[in-house]
């Protein structure tokens, strides 16, 4: 079995396109959430804050024409191009169609004929494969959805698959663009939006007291996964190892017991054949939200013990945003950059929670001691999944 390099990593987040304004945002301690009074198309849904792609475009306010525009300007922007590869992992949201799009569907439908002009966001995904001139087997390219677990469920997939020898080298893809009004008021009949302040860099507080739901935003990311070889020896960081759970205790809310949320961690650590005591950072999940932070804090607390409040750990959605299925992918990505730097980035507690016990720093400290980072994502429905990240770059 192959250990597995991601060897390359690019993305489109709140700062913009590209690494180094997510790097240096992150680095500064720079929010990236704004109010939505600035988008017109917010003014009249209920929350105060959103995350949102800077090209944010007045002209591209449908779900679907803003994937099209933000895959085209990170087309255009990416170093990831011009490779073959020998599959694609695609993590995807949901971009919905708009009432006039599923009238024509539908009366194409009733009549059998077919409309070309309706596409989907694997269509969408397919024509930029080919725009950034990615040669894959067209029977290797898989999608998957599992909420805010999609990002590093994705990367898990293609890891097992160049693990076992079935791929040599892999891409995928984490994307999530807001549905707009029906997302956005989806979540909020959930209540599991912030709604108390009109500040939108505090709306975010993971671990707080304070907090009293998530942020919204979005996001895209793409990775190269390599398999070891004489050309590929370290990368940016080694997966070490993952797991995924789900307990399908309710749509929205986890099993109490958080039996599979720490069964999820401890299999990561069995997996990536280490112990809890050889963590040296943890990138929390940190949705903001009292339920899903409190519970987490419990599970990791369960799996370390006392050493948790050792270990440096990290909660960046109060910067970001929570981008849900991009999420994963994002935080694969500060790892890296954690490890680049030899620093933890900073987390923002207003008022510390006693019982979530983390180790929360509030300035970006160095750390040339950060070996392996564990990374977490605790999603609606009971979807978990965690990763392990192995530092290779004081190789």
């Amino acid at each position: 079995m192959s250990k597995v390099f991601i060897t390359e990593f690019d993305l489109s987040s709140v700062y913009g396109v590209g690494i180094n304004a997510f790097e240096e945002a992150l680095y500064l301690s720079k929010s990236g959430i704004h109010s939505t009074q600035n988008f017109g198309f917010a003014k009249d849904v209920p929350i105060r804050s959103i995350g949102l792609l800077p090209n944010f475009n007045q002209s591209y306010d449908s779900p679907m024409g803003r994937l099209i525009y933000s895959m085209d300007e990170l087309g255009q922007r990416t170093q990831i191009k011009n490779i073959s590869v020998d599959g694609v992992i695609i993590g995807k949201g949901s971009p919905e169609f708009s009432l006039k799009q599923f009238k024509e569907v539908s009366i194409a439908a009733s009549s059998n004929q077919r409309h070309d002009k309706i596409v989907s966001d694997i269509d969408v995904m397919k024509n930029f494969l080919s725009e950034i001139n990615i040669q894959y087997p067209n029977d290797q390219i898989f999608f998957n959805s599992n909420t805010c677990a999609t990002g590093l469920v994705s990367l898990g997939m293609a890891y097992d698959r160049i693990k076992h020898g079935f791929w040599k080298c892999a891409l995928v893809i984490t994307y999530d663009l807001l549905g707009f009004k029906n997302q956005i008021l989806s979540l909020s009949s959930l209540r599991a939006l912030s709604m108390r302040t009109t500040d939108p860099t505090l709306s975010s507080c993971p671990f707080s007291l304070e907090r009293d739901g998530m942020v919204k935003s979005e996001g895209i990311n793409i990775f190269l996964l390599e398999a070891e070889s004489e050309k590929i020896k370290i990368g940016y960081g080694e997966i070490a190892g993952w797991a995924c759970t789900n307990d399908a205790y309710l749509p929205t809310d986890i099993n109490p017991d958080l039996l599979s949320m720490t069964n999820c961690i401890e299999s990561a650590l069995k997996n990536s054949k280490i112990s809890a005591s050889e963590i040296t950072h943890i990138n929390t999940h940190g949705s903001s939200t009292k339920q899903n932070d409190l519970q987490e804090s419990k599970s990791l607390l369960k799996v370390f013990g006392e050493n948790l409040m050792k270990i440096p750990a990290s909660a960046l959605k109060w910067q970001m945003g929570h981008s849900t299925f991009a999420s994963g992918g994002f935080s694969v990505i500060s790892s890296l950059l954690m490890f680049k730097k030899n620093v933890i980035f900073p987390t923002r507690i207003i008022t510390p929670d006693p019982e979530c016990k983390l180790n929360f720093l509030n300035t970006t400290t160095v750390n040339t001691s950060n070996r392996y980072s564990l990374i977490n994502a605790f999603g609606f429905g009971g979807h978990n999944a965690c990763m392990v990240l192995k530092n290779t770059t004081d190789n």
